[in-house]
């Protein structure tokens, strides 16, 4: 389902959680990384598992960013983290990006 709301919707950025009912997210992510929009969907992976292989994977596969669920908001760096990710998925990329 996730996949194919992306296809219809084409949105510019997708939270994907890493656990997910149909298909686990990492697979859906490397179908939405790897099917070619133009412009490109960014895709920041969410769980609340905090599980190295599954960072590293979805670094891997071409995920802009992964974030656990729990990081307190408070936390100086997870907002420094999400304020850079947000400005940098606020405009879209130039060709020159």
């Amino acid at each position: 389902m996730a996949v194919s709301e992306v296809r219809r919707l084409r949105p510019d950025v997708v939270l994907m959680d890493v656990r997910m009912p149909e298909m686990n997210g990492l697979d859906a992510a490397r179908v939405i990384l790897s099917a070619g929009f133009d412009p490109p969907v960014r895709v920041l992976m969410l769980t609340t598992f905090d599980v190295d292989d599954y960072v590293y994977e979805a670094l891997s596969i071409g995920a802009s960013g992964f974030m656990l669920k729990d990081a307190p908001r408070r936390n100086s760096s997870v907002r420094c983290g999400w304020s850079r990710t947000a400005r940098r998925f606020s405009r879209r990329p130039s060709p020159a990006d």
